[in-house]
């Protein structure tokens, strides 16, 4: 159960991890950008207007049942190359609540990691909402950096496909990717 007591936990192990080797921190979100998830898309989104939105009678349960058919997205290859620098330690970083053991062995075999998996998909690198959480994504994600930052935890990278999670790592001074996920190539807003 990852509750707020397990994100501490998981914090401090991370925290120590770091201290061997003077590593920092890449945090990563899942769905978007190690896992494209463009084909689950139009069951959430739609275009009005020429812009990505949210679609008002969106099928979260359909969007979620079909996680099973994700592919490696765009920067799960930077993902491989900075856990294998030595000098990073990339932390997946999710609103997800639903995620198990046997959906995080199916993500390492679709990211090509096989059964064994990196240290980079070890329990203290994943760090899901609590269940039962009503906070948004942003606040989620947003709390749980500051409770990095507090344990002076050094977060190099941010890699987000969510605008509003991206300028909750911004504001507190972290350097961050977007990850663009589109129905159309026109679409820039999402």
């Amino acid at each position: 159960m990852n509750t707020d007591k397990a994100i501490k936990n998981t914090l401090k192990m991370l925290q120590e991890d770091m201290q061997v080797g003077n590593r920092v921190v890449a945090i990563f979100d899942i769905d978007g950008v190690v896992l494209d998830i463009n084909h689950r898309l139009p069951h959430i989104t739609h275009v009005v207007d020429g812009k990505q939105v949210y679609r008002p009678d969106a099928d979260w349960d359909t969007f979620h049942s079909l996680q099973h058919q994700d592919t490696t997205g765009k920067f799960a290859a930077l993902v491989r190359r900075l856990s294998s620098s030595g000098l990073f330690v990339p932390v997946f970083l999710s609103a997800r609540v639903e995620l198990n053991a046997r959906i995080r062995g199916d993500l390492c075999a679709r990211l090509n990691w096989g059964t064994g998996c990196p240290v980079l998909m070890e329990e203290w690198s994943l760090i899901l909402r609590p269940e039962g959480s009503n906070e948004t994504p942003k606040l989620f994600k947003g709390r749980v950096v500051d409770m990095m930052l507090e344990r002076k935890i050094d977060i190099a990278l941010a890699v987000d496909d969510s605008h509003e999670n991206c300028l909750e790592f911004m504001k507190r001074g972290i350097p961050t990717l977007r990850a663009y996920n589109h129905l159309t190539p026109d679409s820039w807003e999402y």
